[in-house]
């Protein structure tokens, strides 16, 4: 056997991992094939739709949480500046707009892609619990920010009192606490 092989044996799929932890917290999940895995959660300000892509050959896994909103195209200039602002805050991942075609809608989605080679089932576990939880917390503290873009707003109407700019600012400004 070649030092390949033996690589290729120990390698896990990280969907498998993320198929256990998911058990682990009772969160339903449709195992699509070996190479996708799809998930609905809810958090406190939204839906989050969560997507994981595995390419063996590649090692890599590519993943993806989508927010439950709907920002249209009269919206894309605000919310790319947005997106601009809040992808160099970020250490891990990005934020962009995946567009829905039926609805004409783009919503917010972070993306992450890692290399996995050589990761054994525990590491797997780990990276895959650290993943969804960094990806959750993002998503929640930014969830009102992106809401401002969403087309249910009138941006007329905060445009009137507050400049663009300035909204932008206040919403994805640090709040300290819950209500």
């Amino acid at each position: 056997m070649t030092t390949n092989t033996v690589l290729l044996n120990d390698q896990c799929n990280p969907l498998d991992s993320a198929e256990e932890f998911l058990d682990s917290q009772n969160w339903t999940f449709d195992r699509l094939s070996d190479e996708q895995l799809y998930l609905s959660i809810e958090g406190e300000r939204g839906t989050y739709k969560m997507f994981f892509m595995w390419d063996e050959l590649q090692n890599a896994l590519q993943f993806c949480c989508e927010i439950d909103l709907c920002m249209i195209k009269e919206r894309l200039p605000e919310a790319y500046k947005m997106l601009a602002d809040v992808n160099s805050t970020l250490w891990l991942g990005h934020f962009d707009l995946s567009p829905d075609e039926k609805s004409g809608c783009f919503a917010p989605c972070f993306r992450y892609t890692s290399l996995v080679r050589g990761m054994q089932h525990s590491d797997c576990l780990r990276f895959i619990q650290d993943l969804i939880q960094i990806t959750l917390q993002e998503c929640e503290r930014l969830h009102d920010a992106f809401y401002v873009l969403d087309k249910k707003n009138d941006i007329s109407v905060m445009e009137s009192t507050i400049n663009s700019v300035e909204s932008m600012k206040l919403a994805l400004a640090e709040a300290v606490g819950h209500c």
